[in-house]
């Protein structure tokens, strides 16, 4: 308990170490506290921006777990104001960081691929309770961004496909143009099929996991025509 409001005070006045920022959110999402999670993000990306795999992950997994929480709230009461604004509150507050922070400091073409992406999933995310234009073409042009951008990444690679996998689904689920969001989809697996032998064990494990999900799409997608 000591150390827990030891930490507590650290947070206070941001003398929290980056390792005590990391285990403090790992902790947060082992017990599900997501918007614990987030604090404890959000102070790490204002402490050093150039976050390495691992923490652009709790980064991604804090703020969607967050958001998805309140998503699942709102299907099942529609129209609750206040979550809504709760979750436009979370969506402007990542906006804000990755506009600020995390894409300007990106390194590496996987970081502004990963961020560049995350940035078109909370445009959509807005999207979807509002239906500003402004932020579906914001989600628009931020997944186009990160599209090009990966293109110097191989086709079986998950960060490239992520952004295939949720740029479809603002076509199709918002954007209402259902045969570019197959198109698109079908192409991805098509290249991403060609290449998986070259993989080794661990990389063809989460580049699978991904195409499963690109797979399901098509068929409900599919489906539902």
């Amino acid at each position: 308990e000591y150390m827990g409001h030891l930490l507590s005070v650290y947070f206070f006045f941001g003398m929290a170490s980056r390792s005590q920022l990391i285990e403090s959110a790992k902790k947060s999402g082992e017990e599900r506290n997501f918007d614990a999670m987030v604090e404890s993000v959000k102070l790490l990306v204002k402490q050093d921006s150039k976050l390495r795999p691992e923490e652009r992950d709790l980064f991604y997994l804090a703020y969607k777990s967050a958001i998805g929480k309140r998503r699942s709230e709102l299907q099942q009461t529609p129209g609750n104001a206040t979550t809504e604004r709760e979750v436009m509150n979370l969506c402007t507050e990542v906006l804000e960081l990755l506009e600020n922070y995390l894409i300007p400091d990106a390194n590496t073409v996987d970081d502004k691929v990963f961020f560049v992406k995350i940035k078109g999933d909370f445009h959509r995310y807005t999207a979807e309770l509002n239906k500003s234009a402004a932020h579906i073409e914001k989600a628009q042009s931020s997944y186009l961004t990160a599209l090009d951008l990966s293109k110097s990444l191989p086709a079986t690679n998950p960060i490239r496909l992520n952004v295939i996998l949720n740029y479809g689904v603002l076509l199709y689920e918002i954007v209402g143009d259902r045969q570019r969001a197959l198109t698109l989809t079908k192409d991805a697996l098509v290249e991403a099929d060609r290449l998986l032998d070259r993989l080794n064990e661990a990389e063809k494990q989460e580049t699978c996991f991904v195409l499963s999900l690109l797979h399901d799409n098509v068929q409900i997608w599919e489906t539902g025509r």
